[in-house]
Parts: structure tokens; C-alpha cells; sequence
């Protein structure tokens, strides 16, 4: 029996013209090349959470079975530098093209995403992080976000407590969830802990091909390269 997935994602089109104009250049090379991109951000990403020593020489899931009392203030150190640094960087974003706790009014989010504006005219998108003491990450945190979103003009923003991700597009009246990510499983799964393939799988043989799908469908929403060659296909 296949594991039940721990990754649920709704890939949202783009606008007509720009399916029309990516249509033109999806040739076979072109999804290989993606598919390959894609699959490195797995790697670069869950691989690199999965590492022996994510934090004082434990694992990822031993540094969430640590007392909750001992984690409180973690967002800093923990969330912003071990977790969406490195999804900023698996995702293609050099440090240039990420602003850390950039003010904007009175509204400050972890991270924002952009490239240089002749690329891509507006920010890619937002973090807010939170430590990872936080269960109710969409009630603690998504009013926030939606401001940061709206102020910042960005279309896209992610929330993250270190063992869970959640996705949202700008809508109205409200930002829509088009993702949510149990990060816990997802490494302990790579490490061939916890799931139906402990200790015969690991790496990213260790994630389902619905888990595969998702994070590729991830990062052609939400890479350097998505908005790149999406910023090119609109001025055409």
C-alpha cells in the first residue's frame, strides 16, 4: 500500500497569453532541462535538512524531538538560517536577491524575494517564518503574511515554522493556500525514517512520486528560473 502523501499542491495557471507563449518553447530539451533543475532544488533542499548534523550534531527530526521549552526562540537561528536561507538558495535566489527583514511602512517580513527589475518588475515573493515551537501555523501567522504581501506587492509568500511549509497566491478577497508541506516527513522520509520504506529507501528514492510531483510543481512556481523566464514570456 502506497504511503498517504504529505504534500498537497494546486498548480494554478498563468495567464492565457503566457501558457500560449510557454507552450512555444516547451519543447522535450527544454521540460528536461526543468525537470533536472527541479529535482537538484530536491536534492539541494530536502538532502540538505537530511544531513547528519543539521544542528549541534543532530539530525533534523532529533532537533524537532527536543523539548519544546528549548526551542521558543529559535526563528533566527534556526528557521531563517537553517531552513529558508537554504530553500532561497535550492530555489536559485544568490544572497543579493533576498532582503532580510526589509521595512516597508510598518510591515517587516523575514525575507523578500526579487530580482533585478529589468528581469522581473516586482518581488517574487515573501516569507514570514516563526519558530518552530508554533503548531497553528496559518492562524498565528497569515493575516501577517497577507499584509507583507499586499504591502510589498508580491504575489506570492510562503510561511514557515521549520517542519511545515504553507504556500499562498495573492487573491481576492484573500491570498489562496496552494500548498502545504509536512518538511518533518519529507526529511525523515529522505533518511529512510518513520515511513513504509524505512531503512530500504532513502534519498530521493525515499519520496513517493506524489511527493516528487508536488516539489517540482513547487519550485516552477516559486524559482529564480520560473520568474526569470516568466518575467521574459510577458514582455514578449
Amino acid at each position: 500500500t502506497m504511503p498517504t502523501p504529505f504534500i498537497r499542491f494546486v498548480l494554478l495557471p498563468f495567464p492565457q497569453r503566457v501558457w500560449q507563449s510557454r507552450a512555444r518553447i516547451c519543447n522535450s530539451r527544454w521540460v528536461t532541462i526543468h525537470l533536472m533543475s527541479a529535482t537538484k532544488f530536491i536534492e539541494e533542499f530536502i538532502g540538505g535538512l537530511a544531513r547528519d548534523d543539521f544542528y549541534n550534531g543532530q539530525s533534523f527530526p532529533q532537533y524537532f524531538e527536543r523539548d519544546p521549552n528549548t526551542r521558543g526562540g529559535d526563528e533566527a537561528n534556526i528557521v531563517d538560517d537553517k531552513i529558508s536561507s537554504l530553500l532561497l538558495t535550492a530555489l536559485g535566489f544568490s544572497v543579493s536577491e533576498r532582503d532580510y527583514n526589509p521595512v516597508k511602512g510598518q510591515r517587516r517580513p523575514d525575507f523578500v524575494a526579487k530580482l533585478p527589475k529589468s528581469i522581473y518588475p516586482r518581488p517574487c515573493f515573501v516569507i514570514e517564518d516563526k519558530n518552530t515551537t508554533i503548531d497553528n501555523l496559518e492562524r498565528e501567522a497569515f493575516a501577517q503574511l497577507e499584509g507583507y504581501m499586499r504591502s510589498h506587492g508580491a504575489p506570492l509568500g510562503l510561511l514557515c515554522n521549520g517542519k511545515q511549509i504553507l504556500a499562498y497566491e495573492l487573491r481576492d478577497p484573500i491570498p489562496a493556500l496552494i500548498a502545504n508541506f509536512d518538511i518533518l516527513e519529507l526529511v525523515s522520509r529522505w533518511r529512510g525514517e518513520g515511513n513504509l520504506y524505512s531503512n530500504k529507501y532513502t534519498g530521493i528514492n525515499g519520496l513517493d512520486e506524489q511527493d516528487q510531483a508536488a516539489l517540482w510543481a513547487f519550485y516552477n512556481r516559486f524559482s529564480r528560473e520560473s520568474h526569470a523566464g516568466l518575467g521574459t514570456l510577458v514582455k514578449e
